[in-house]
């Protein structure tokens, strides 16, 4: 009886640790990468696809460089970009290089850049410096986009950079909290969805705190703005890639080093009566 008993406390102890293994594995998988994506379709001035052809994305402000080569249909996809300023270069013998400037990528976009190749030498390049603004035609997903300028510029008390989420349509700020466990942070509905509805991501990895409503710290602090970017409310119809929640989806991207030499400064200044 008590070598039963034994066993049986045996593979109940396998079985708990063999779900949390699970969970801890499949747990960052599904988190959403603070990245873009170009992607679009290459063809000739007949309209006819061109497979074979070299694009190279180049981020203008780290030198970073991807590469691929436009599939049977014509198509390109470069996924997992870090955000940025982007020029894209596409080349094919027989043709006229092209190189696509002027091009933002914003957290979780996916801006289409499509190529029409003009016939010509290797050696001569036709360089588009402007373009027209790139529109949403890959994704339903409705929400907002809190840029590095709105971070930099827009009026905080605090510096809660999280306030800026009540720029976005369909959020409502929460103050009567008596059903919540704990007051601290910013609290929120999305489109009248619950207050614990809400799923925030930095750099792709999960940050809420215990009460599950907020990105605050017990003791009601956040991160400063000096270390966010930018990130993107996503509020409704966004993809499976995306979970956790019913409500929002907040995707931030913290700062990173470039090949040029910034930095910011700030001062805070108290006068007290004597």
């Amino acid at each position: 009886m008590a070598q039963a008993t034994c066993c049986l406390a045996s593979q109940s102890l396998r079985v708990i640790v063999l779900s949390f293994t699970l969970l801890t594995i499949v747990k960052p998988a599904m988190s959403q990468l603070p990245t873009a994506t170009i992607l679009g379709t290459i063809k000739d001035p007949t309209a006819a696809i061109i497979p074979g052809v070299a694009i190279t994305a180049k981020n203008l402000e780290t030198g970073l460089t991807r590469t691929t080569v436009s599939a049977e249909d014509g198509s390109y996809r470069l996924s997992a970009l870090p955000v940025g300023a982007y020029e894209v270069r596409v080349e094919l013998p027989g043709f006229r290089t092209e190189v696509r400037g002027g091009l933002i990528l914003t957290v979780s976009q996916e801006a289409v850049v499509n190529f029409a190749l003009q016939p010509g030498a290797l050696d001569q390049t036709v360089v588009v410096t402007e373009d027209a603004p790139l529109v949403n035609t890959t994704s339903g997903a409705l929400g907002g986009l809190v840029d590095e300028q709105k971070v930099a510029e827009l009026p905080l008390n605090g510096r809660n950079f999280i306030d800026l989420t009540l720029l976005t349509p369909g959020i409502t700020q929460h103050r009567n909290l008596a059903v919540a466990a704990s007051t601290v942070g910013l609290w929120f509905s999305s489109n009248g969805a619950p207050l614990r509805s809400n799923n925030y991501l930095l750099d792709g990895a999960l940050m809420t705190n215990l009460t599950q409503g907020t990105s605050a710290s017990q003791d009601g602090s956040t991160l400063g703005i000096e270390g966010i970017r930018e990130y993107r409310v996503i509020t409704n119809s966004f993809s499976a890639e995306y979970g956790m929640t019913m409500g929002s989806q907040v995707v931030m991207v913290t700062k990173g080093g470039t090949n040029t030499l910034h930095g910011s400064v700030f001062e805070y200044f108290r006068n007290s009566a004597l």
